[in-house]
């Protein structure tokens, strides 16, 4: 927060908002620039004075706009509106396709085993190293899809990320670029 930045749309029309009606507030977090804003969680409640009477407007990704209705459910009022589809995730058996955007094919992995393993079943054989998730040398942009990291088992939904596909398995079909 308090950065500018020229990726914030209607930014001037916002900050003019703010100056013409005192009850209107307008912040930007900027999670993915240097310095890094913390994502949205619960210690960002206590920015809305008196939520129950307040209108919030929330737009970005849908694992940010889930969140964002989950921590503003007591709201009087709650707009929003995700640019991303939440990906729909099924068990952890059968396959996912896997969409690789720099050699324009689509294959067919098993779930629950790693990305990379499956590839590889598969004759593609992305670049990789240590295949433990350190050396990054596997990372590739996830464009979109739902992961399950396998060592700490945490997911990701979010669209354009970084994914160490050596620990990662796929939750939902995939794009990446590889």
């Amino acid at each position: 927060m308090g950065q500018q930045c020229a990726d914030v749309v209607f930014q001037q029309q916002f900050q003019q908002l703010a100056q013409q009606y005192p009850q209107f507030k307008f912040d930007v977090f900027y999670t993915q620039q240097a310095p890094a804003d913390a994502r949205l969680n619960t210690e960002y409640l206590h920015l809305i004075k008196n939520l129950q009477q307040s209108t919030v407007y929330v737009c970005g990704p849908s694992g940010f706009v889930a969140t964002a209705e989950q921590l503003f459910e007591n709201a009087k009022q709650l707009k929003s509106e995700a640019f991303s589809l939440s990906p729909i995730k099924s068990d952890d058996t059968g396959f996912v396709n896997v969409t690789l955007t720099k050699s324009n094919k689509v294959i067919a992995i098993p779930k629950g085993q790693a990305i990379l393993v499956g590839l590889e079943q598969q004759n593609v054989k992305p670049e990789h190293g240590c295949r433990m998730g350190i050396c990054n040398k596997c990372a590739c942009n996830k464009v979109q899809g739902a992961t399950q990291n396998l060592v700490n088992g945490q997911e990701n939904a979010e669209p354009n990320n970084l994914l160490r596909i050596c620990v990662n398995t796929a939750q939902t079909d995939l794009v990446i670029d590889i």
